[in-house]
């Protein structure tokens, strides 16, 4: 009985190992990829929808800004305008506004790829916990 016990556990052990170092790998591959897809200039330009005409990630940002932002609300110049306004120097300026976030992004990337062993191990613990496999298997 005590060697099947020993057997069983030693079977999830690497069981649970290899299910979160692959999960870590995926997670890893994930975000390098991300990285460095947003890390060129024309990617995240196209991402952000800076030069979309409707509806865009910049613009919904551009929005919440100019609806949170007591200065602009107490400002005489219509929300549109200042919009138009922020638009057309993000258009004109993302060369140099990507030069410099473009080491942040860096930054970022390899803080989250450090950390995908952590969040595949927190994932595949609450992954356990959420009772996947049916109460009746379970209790059998």
């Amino acid at each position: 009985m005590a060697s099947e016990a020993a057997e069983i556990i030693s079977h999830l052990i690497v069981r649970n190992d290899h299910i979160r170092g692959t999960l870590a790998n995926a997670f890893r591959d994930m975000f390098v990829k991300m990285g460095d897809a947003i890390n060129q200039e024309e990617t995240l330009r196209l991402v952000m929808g800076i030069d979309a005409d409707g509806a865009s990630p910049f613009q919904k940002a551009l929005d919440d800004f100019t609806k949170n932002n007591p200065q602009i609300s107490q400002s005489k110049i219509p929300k549109d305008t200042i919009k138009k306004i922020a638009t057309t120097i993000a258009q004109e300026n993302f060369t140099n506004i990507f030069a410099s976030i473009s080491p942040n992004i860096n930054q970022v990337v390899a803080k989250i790829v450090a950390r995908s062993p952590e969040m595949a191990r927190s994932g595949h613990a609450k992954a356990l916990e959420s009772e996947l496999s049916p109460v009746i298997r379970v209790k059998n």
